[in-house]
């Protein structure tokens, strides 16, 4: 599988529930990645086409094998490994799932943190979604729009919310939260800026002030710019810590500090022990 993002800018309706396709992606995974949370209403479903690996949340090892599925929420910190000898293959669908009935809202809460391999063929729906929008034939956002549609049903049902989404589900009101873009280029920002990322920065990219962006992830992660960026690089230095032998400087320098003695106090400040002595009691070998 070659690797391939689609951006559809697509929306639909199931239900009460107001969904927009942000994001469908796949393809081999090789680095590791490092952990990371999505902002309010964001969903990522993955399915595993090949290989192994796994994924880690606060709570459990996800062990990724051909056939699974798995759904990190709004809020879940995760991080995905790939065996280095049989690399994972994987679709990746980003959804903006939001409604404003409070019962369809807890419907969807079994979803943020689910895994499965017992739903029989799923890669038809998502083979189906990147085939219509490589292709692009007549109707193909229909088509998409339709096995997505299928894929969720499929999800909700099996989640164990079945009494409360008879109700949820049962009429159509429209609301929709149309900053899902911009929500979703902060979200990649902090999964991938790590060198030269600044508030200013991101800040350019959104076309806002910095006062406007600061506010803006306060609201999406109830945190500040530079916290959030620290969150995000004490979770990739300790990855890198774990799971490879690079230097310790050099880890310092992909994460954007100055220094390694800028870098080492910053990790005993947040992990309250020293990078080297992190690696120590956490490497495998």
């Amino acid at each position: 599988m070659e690797p391939f993002a689609f951006y559809p800018k697509l929306a639909f309706e199931l239900g009460k529930l107001q969904i927009r396709i942000l994001r469908v992606s796949g393809g081999p995974i090789f680095a590791p990645i490092p952990p990371h949370r999505h902002g309010a209403d964001h969903f990522e479903i993955h399915f595993c086409v090949a290989g192994f690996g796994w994924v880690e949340t606060a709570s459990q090892r996800i062990l990724v094998e051909a056939g699974s599925l798995y759904i990190t929420g709004p809020g879940i910190t995760h991080s995905q490994f790939s065996d280095p000898q049989q690399p994972m293959e994987e679709y990746c669908l980003n959804l903006l799932m939001t409604s404003e009935t409070p019962a369809l809202s807890r419907a969807l809460e079994p979803l943020a943190n689910y895994q499965t391999k017992d739903l029989g063929n799923l890669e038809p729906h998502f083979a189906t979604v990147v085939t219509e929008l490589r292709e692009k034939p007549a109707f193909f956002e229909e088509a998409v729009i339709a096995e997505i549609q299928q894929l969720l049903i499929r999800l909700l049902r099996a989640s164990g919310s079945e009494t409360v989404l008879k109700t949820a589900l049962s009429t159509n009101e429209t609301s929709f939260d149309t900053s899902w873009e911009r929500d979703l280029m902060i979200d990649q920002y902090f999964l991938a800026g790590t060198g030269e990322a600044s508030l200013a920065d991101l800040a350019n990219q959104l076309h806002l002030s910095s006062r406007q962006t600061q506010r803006l992830i306060r609201d999406l992660y109830d945190q500040t710019f530079q916290s959030k960026l620290t969150e995000g690089r004490m979770a990739a230095a300790k990855m890198l810590l774990r799971e490879t032998h690079e230097a310790i400087s050099l880890i310092a320098d992909k994460l954007g500090y100055a220094s390694l003695e800028h870098f080492s106090h910053s990790f005993k400040k947040q992990c309250q022990v020293a990078p080297s002595d992190y690696r120590k009691a956490h490497q495998q070998d």
